[in-house]
């Protein structure tokens, strides 16, 4: 069968150089790559325009600064293979990747979708560093996620109206779902670096500089906190099952008050090489979960006028 890789990309034309270059070398024939840039600045449209000339598994497309989703569903409607795959432009794809999502589909011709293993530099992951791991399913994240192209013949990503990138992909597979199984493929292997928040680059004596961060980490989770709220709506079951609670407002809750504490325990060894680290992990920390559950008391407040 024929697979769409489709890959939305803002501002990371070298991650998504590296990514490319492992997509260049598959062990497989038949797929195409297809990115949708989201109004990058960076030089990427001029990057993929000059790499498209000597690679004609390579398509792009240029679309306004929206979000990732959106993105994905400019992709699909582009795509001409019987199976789409979606990652993201930070990961690397193992050679045999393509392949293996290909022959997971044809033994397993009940299925409409496919998440895969996502693993990460474990020697390179930090309290401030952000990456990706799937080892044994249930987690359904973007970077890895397949799915046979006719599924989006019944469900628009577009329609679904997820108005930031966090938890997009529990959107996606909650509604998915509604037509079908979606099974995890082991053999389906992305790596997905650690990148640099650059958090620990703050100093508690800036505090301006702090506030502004924090400010910007905020409105990432708070993409996050719409995302907990409207797949609760979509659909109870899914949510119960695979995003960690009974009800949206527990699960924030918990990411906000005890999840900072269990990370600090994680990460002890490190703290005991770098203690300098530790008062812009605290305040890092308190500082934005304080924001979530101000957000959280607003919105029990006004509802879904708090997202306007």
């Amino acid at each position: 069968m024929k697979v769409s890789v489709i890959i939305p990309t803002y501002n990371r034309k070298e991650l998504l150089e590296n990514l490319l270059d492992s997509l260049f070398k598959q062990d497989y024939q038949d797929y195409e790559i297809i990115v949708v840039d989201d109004g990058s600045t960076d030089g990427t449209l001029e990057f993929l325009e000059n790499l498209s000339k000597t690679n004609n598994k390579l398509k792009f497309i240029k679309q306004n600064r929206m979000y990732p989703i959106i993105a994905r569903d400019t992709g699909i409607k582009q795509a001409k293979g019987e199976i789409v795959v979606f990652t993201d432009d930070d990961c690397l794809a193992d050679k045999e990747w393509v392949k293996n999502i290909n022959n997971f589909f044809e033994k397993n011709k009940d299925i409409i979708g496919s998440e895969g293993k996502i693993l990460t530099y474990e020697d390179k992951v930090t309290p401030f560093t952000r990456e990706a791991v799937n080892k044994n399913g249930g987690c359904f994240q973007t970077c890895n996620l397949a799915f046979r192209k006719s599924i989006f013949e019944k469900i628009s990503l577009k329609d679904l109206n997820v108005p930031r990138a966090p938890y997009e992909e529990h959107h996606i597979v909650a509604e998915c779902m509604k037509f079908g199984d979606i099974k995890f493929n082991e053999n389906m292997l992305i790596i997905h670096p650690p990148r640099d928040s650059n958090i620990d680059k703050l100093t508690i004596f800036n505090p301006f500089k702090i506030h502004k961060r924090m400010a910007e980490e905020y409105k990432r989770l708070e993409g996050a906190f719409i995302s907990y709220i409207k797949v609760y709506k979509r659909s109870h079951s899914y949510f119960r099952k695979y995003m960690g609670g009974t009800h949206p407002y527990w699960v924030i809750l918990k990411v906000a008050s005890i999840y900072p504490i269990k990370e600090f325990f994680k990460f002890k060894n490190y703290f005991k090489k770098n203690p300098s680290k530790i008062p812009i992990f605290i305040i890092s920390r308190v500082y934005v979960r304080y924001l979530m559950l101000k957000g959280l008391l607003k919105y029990s407040i006004k509802g879904d006028k708090f997202f306007n």
